[in-house]
């Protein structure tokens, strides 16, 4: 996403013509697949952005120039600490991790995206996420000791 080298439709189009007849969004069918379109422009794809802004970092989401901000300069919002304890940055992430997936089973399995199984997976993610960090925060347990390969070899 940082390089823009994501594999959009209008961008296979060019490259491919024979291949891609046509630079329309397999997904909603209704706006040319630019690199915006493709990440967040989509109605169906922003309908999860909307919902996971508001869920995650309180905020209405009334234009695209924070998804932009977020994901082509890094600018993260921030998050309410009541919210999650996880980063925005990770929120984000696995929003796209989850919004990539589904874009691409709907390309090669011809499995809808629906907008509610994918702000569920985000959701498990994020929780796993956050689990992982109270396991790492309350670990008792030590990292295992350096073993002197040298000492112990085989002559």
């Amino acid at each position: 996403v940082l390089h823009q080298k994501v594999p959009y439709r209008a961008l296979l189009h060019r490259i491919s013509p024979s291949h891609f007849t046509s630079s329309m969004c397999p997904i909603c069918s209704d706006h040319e697949d630019t690199f915006s379109h493709f990440l967040y422009e989509c109605d169906q794809k922003m309908t999860v952005w909307k919902h996971i802004w508001l869920h995650f970092f309180h905020v209405d989401l009334d234009s695209d120039f924070p998804l932009s901000e977020a994901l082509l300069r890094l600018r993260f919002p921030d998050i309410p600490v009541e919210a999650s304890s996880v980063s925005s940055a990770t929120i984000i992430s696995h929003t796209l991790l989850s919004l990539w997936r589904s874009h691409w089973r709907f390309v090669f399995d011809n499995v809808p995206l629906s907008s509610s199984s994918v702000i569920a997976s985000i959701t498990k993610l994020v929780s796993t996420s956050e689990y992982e960090l109270l396991i790492k925060e309350h670990s008792t347990h030590r990292s295992p000791p350096i073993f002197d390969w040298e000492s112990h070899a085989v002559p």
